[in-house]
C-alpha cells in the first residue's frame, strides 16, 4: 500500500506477507473486525462480502450440526481469542446499535442444550477481544481423513480355535520392565512364555496384523526388511526352527519405486504370523524363551550402508537401530494359545508401562473389556470406534477415556518417527532412500507411517462412577512437548486397554495423531474434557500426577522441553479456531435484552 498524488506514489510501499493455510477465504467461514473497529460500537464491521454495503458477522453463518462437532477441512477456523476465565463473560462490542450489547459467556445449566465442543480454558482473566491479536497456534492443515481396521487372517487356517473354560491362563512377556527404545526381539530371550495354566501347551500363535505398528513383519530370510534375518531361536537349544510351517500369513512386498528400484527389487512382504509348535510341551509352572528376527517392512533390502547415512542418532550417540523391533511396537497384536487337552486362548499385546516392554494374557474369554477414547482439541473431538486420523498442535489437548465404572485403564503414547535422512538418489529413479521408505510408509500404513517408536509414556487410571475418566492437563501426566530433532517428524498413537492383574483384558482402542508442525504449549491456551465445561472448579475424574493432588484446568506453565520463545505461538492469548461445524455462531442481537451466548457442550 501507498499514497498516492495524481494517480503516482507519493511515498514509499508499505507491505505486508501471507503465507497460505491452503484453505479457501470463505464468508461462510465469517470474517475479522478492523483493530479499531471492537472498541465503538456504532461503527459497522469490515465485510469480506461482494457488496462493499453489506458487513458480515465476526462469526459463521451456520450453526452447529446436531449431535456435535464434525470436521470440515474445507472451510477456514474462526479464530476468536478467548482470554478471560471460564466464570467471567467477555463483551463482544456489536457492530450496529449502540444500546446492544451482546455477551460471550459459557452456561453452567445443566439443562441446556449443549451446542459447542470442544471449549478452550483461557489463559488470563479480564481481556477483551481483540482480533489483532489473533495468531495461529496451529497452522491448519488438510483433514487427513479416516483409517481402516486391518483384514485379519483366518486363524482357523493355522489353528482350530476351541475358546472353552477348559483353557488356562498363558503369559508372554516382551522386553518386559526395559527402557531402552532400540530392543530387539533377535536375541534369544526376547520373548517369554509362562504357563500358569494346569494343561501343557502345545503351540503358539502370534498375529502382527492388527499392530498399531503395522510396518511390522517376521522376517526370517532377510528380504523383508534389514540384511539381519533368522527364524526362531529357543533359549538354551541351537536349533533354528524354520519354513512354511512357522511362518503365517505373507503380506504384499512393499513399493519398490516407479520405475523399479533395481537395488531393492528382490524385497518381499514378510510374514504377519508366527506360529510355532513347542519341541516340548510347556508344561504348568514353566517357562520357555525364544527370539525371531522382526522389521519394519518399509525398510526391505535397503542396504544398510544407504540407511545409516546421516541418520538419527540415539541418545548414546549411535546411529538409531532401524530394524530392532522392541515389545511396545507390538502393541495391538494379538495372541494365541493352543492346549494338548485341544482347548485355546487368546489376549492382546498391550505397554507393560515401561518403554520397550509389552505383554498378553491369554485365557478363556466369555466377553471383551473395551474403552473409548475421546482426544479433544480446539478443533473437534476425535474417537477411537469412528476411525478418524487426527492433528495435533499448539493448544494443550485433553483425553476422556470411557468403559465400564471402576475399571483400571492403561493409556500410552506411542511416539513414532522414520529415522532415515539420507536423501541420496537411486540411478534412474527420482526416489531417494528416505524417499522411498517414506513411500512404503504411506503406501502401506497411512494412518501411522512409521517404522520406529522413540518414546512411550503410560499412565494407569481408575474409570469413576460415570465410567470416565478425564485427563485434562497433559503435561501433568504425559508430555507433547518437542523432542530435539524429532519432533518435526512425529506421529502419534494413542492406545488404551483395561487392566487385570497388570495385563490387557481386552482389545486395544487407538487413535492416530499426525503433526501440524506447531509444537503444542500453554500458551496457546488448553482445552477442556467433555462435560467439564461448565464447572471450572470440578476436580473429579481428573487424574493427578499424585493421588492426593488435582491438576489446574488451565495452563501452569510451559511444557518441559518446549522452546522459551516460539514466533508462531500466541504469546498470551488462548485459541478457539474450530470449523463451522465446530464453532460458535456468533448471532447479532434482534432485541436490546437479547444476548447471544456460548454454550458448552456436555455430550
Amino acid at each position: 500500500a501507498n499514497v498516492l498524488a495524481g494517480g503516482y506514489p507519493d511515498g514509499p510501499v508499505a507491505r505486508i506477507f501471507l503465507f497460505p493455510t491452503g484453505v479457501n477465504v470463505s464468508d461462510a467461514c465469517g470474517s475479522v473486525l478492523c483493530p479499531d473497529e471492537t472498541s465503538s460500537p456504532t461503527r459497522t464491521s469490515f465485510s469480506l462480502s461482494a457488496s462493499p454495503t453489506t458487513s458480515s458477522y465476526l462469526s459463521p453463518t451456520e450453526a452447529p450440526t446436531e449431535g456435535g462437532p464434525t470436521h470440515n477441512p474445507t472451510l477456514a477456523p474462526t479464530s476468536t481469542i478467548l482470554t478471560s476465565s471460564p466464570s467471567t463473560s467477555l463483551t463482544l462490542e456489536p457492530t450496529s446499535s449502540p444500546s446492544t450489547s451482546p455477551t460471550l459467556e459459557p452456561t453452567a445449566s445443566p439443562s441446556a442444550a449443549p451446542s459447542v465442543s470442544p471449549n478452550v480454558a483461557p489463559a488470563e482473566s479480564g481481556a477483551t477481544l481483540s482480533p489483532t491479536e489473533n495468531k495461529l497456534c496451529a497452522p491448519i492443515y488438510p483433514d487427513p481423513g479416516m483409517w481402516t481396521d486391518a483384514v485379519l487372517p483366518d486363524i482357523s487356517t493355522v489353528m482350530s480355535l476351541n475358546n472353552t473354560e477348559d483353557a488356562g491362563i498363558v503369559e508372554l512377556t516382551i522386553h518386559p520392565k526395559s527402557d531402552s527404545m532400540q530392543r530387539s526381539t533377535y536375541a534369544h530371550n526376547s520373548f517369554t512364555l509362562r504357563n500358569r495354566a494346569s494343561q501343557a501347551v502345545q503351540a503358539i500363535l502370534i498375529d502382527v496384523t492388527d499392530c498399531v505398528l503395522s510396518d511390522a513383519v517376521f522376517d526370517p530370510d532377510g528380504t523383508a526388511g534389514d540384511a539381519g534375518y533368522r527364524a526362531v531361536k529357543f533359549k538354551g537349544s541351537d536349533e533354528i526352527y524354520d519354513g512354511e510351517g512357522i511362518f503365517k500369513f505373507f503380506q504384499d512386498p512393499p513399493f519398490n519405486g516407479d520405475p523399479v528400484i533395481q537395488e531393492v527389487a528382490g524385497s518381499t512382504g514378510g510374514y504377519k504370523g508366527l506360529y510355532v509348535e513347542l519341541p516340548t510341551p510347556l508344561a504348568e509352572g514353566k517357562v520357555q524363551k525364544f527370539g525371531v528376527e522382526m522389521d519394519g517392512n518399509s525398510i526391505a533390502k535397503v542396504a544398510d550402508d544407504k540407511w545409516k547415512l546421516g541418520a538419527y542418532l540415539d541418545d548414546a550417540q549411535k546411529t538409531w537401530n532401524l530394524g530392532g523391533i522392541s515389545g511396545s511396537e507390538l502393541i495391538g497384536s494379538r495372541f494365541y494359545v493352543k492346549f494338548q487337552n485341544g482347548a485355546t486362548a487368546m489376549g492382546h499385546i498391550g505397554s507393560d508401562g515401561y518403554k520397550a516392554g509389552g505383554k498378553a494374557k491369554a485365557k478363556y474369554r466369555s466377553s471383551e473389556k473395551s474403552v473409548i477414547i475421546k482426544f479433544v482439541t480446539d478443533t473437534g473431538i476425535i474417537r477411537s470406534d469412528e476411525k478418524r486420523i487426527g492433528q495435533y498442535g499448539g493448544v494443550v489437548p485433553a483425553l476422556q477415556i470411557e468403559g465400564q465404572q471402576g475399571a483400571q485403564v492403561r493409556i500410552s503414547i506411542l511416539k513414532g518417527f522414520n529415522p532415515v535422512l539420507n536423501d541420496a538418489k537411486y540411478p534412474n529413479n527420482a526416489l531417494g532412500v528416505r524417499g522411498l521408505i517414506e513411500e512404503r510408509l504411506h503406501r502401506g500404513s497411512p494412518q501411522f507411517p512409521v517404522n520406529n517408536f522413540y518414546d512411550v509414556q503410560s499412565r494407569d487410571y481408575t474409570l469413576g462412577v460415570d465410567g470416565k475418566v478425564c485427563i485434562q492437563d497433559f503435561d501433568g501426566n504425559f508430555n507433547f512437548s518437542s523432542v530435539p530433532n524429532y519432533s518435526h517428524k512425529t506421529y502419534i498413537a494413542i492406545v488404551a486397554n483395561v487392566l487385570a492383574g497388570g495385563f490387557p483384558e481386552g482389545p486395544i482402542a487407538r487413535i492416530f495423531l499426525h503433526p501440524t508442525g506447531v509444537d503444542v504449549s500453554d500458551t496457546c491456551g488448553s482445552v477442556l474434557c467433555l462435560g467439564e465445561t461448565s464447572s471450572p472448579t470440578s476436580t473429579s475424574n481428573i487424574p493427578s500426577a499424585s493421588p492426593t493432588t488435582s491438576p489446574s484446568l488451565s495452563p501452569t506453565g510451559a511444557p518441559t522441553g518446549a522452546p522459551t520463545q516460539n514466533p508462531t505461538l500466541a504469546p498470551t492469548s488462548t485459541t478457539l479456531t474450530s470449523s463451522p461445524a465446530t464453532s460458535p455462531t456468533l448471532e447479532p442481537t434482534s432485541s436490546p435484552t437479547m444476548s447471544p451466548t456460548l454454550e458448552p457442550t456436555s455430550s
